[in-house]
């Protein structure tokens, strides 16, 4: 009881930008060690989410979810339980209503389009085994989405 009542208190504090601090520390290395771990099996679910962005790139709810999914694929293609575990906790504050609020205000047509070339661009270095090259992109993701977020708060 008291794991998830905790659980909620820290889904219901944790800010938006918070969130994207957190996301920008330990994505990067997410993406690195899906290069090195993946399976082929995994790197098949990481192009399926991609194909699903992509078609998703039109409704912001179905992208977002899609989103959820594409960066949840890569932390299980980690092969590392407390990563995997850590990403389904971020994705769970990603459900919050204030996180809700933000994305409303970044996921438009452009950001999707733009969203999606980085994320083609993780998936193609984890094809390709490119722990840096995947490690760089996600890295310009998480700064492109920090960036949108500050903007949207000024909105």
């Amino acid at each position: 009881y008291r794991e998830a009542v905790e659980q909620f208190d820290i889904a219901e504090t944790t800010r938006p930008l918070q969130l994207i601090e957190v996301r920008m520390a330990i994505e990067p290395h997410i993406a690195r060690l899906a290069v090195l771990h993946a399976t082929g099996r995994d790197i098949d679910r990481i192009v399926g989410c991609m194909e699903d962005l992509r078609a998703a790139e039109k409704d912001p709810q179905r992208y977002a979810e899609a989103d959820e999914r594409f960066h949840l694929a890569l932390a299980q293609s980690t092969a590392n339980p407390l990563l995997i575990w850590l990403y389904r906790q971020i994705n769970e504050i990603r459900l919050q209503a204030q996180w809700g609020e933000m994305r409303a205000k970044v996921l438009d047509a452009r950001n999707m389009r733009i969203y999606n070339e980085q994320h083609e661009a993780v998936t193609d270095a984890v094809r390709r085994r490119d722990a840096n090259a995947a490690a760089a992109a996600m890295r310009e993701q998480m700064e492109k989405a920090r960036n949108d977020l500050l903007g949207a708060r000024s909105r």
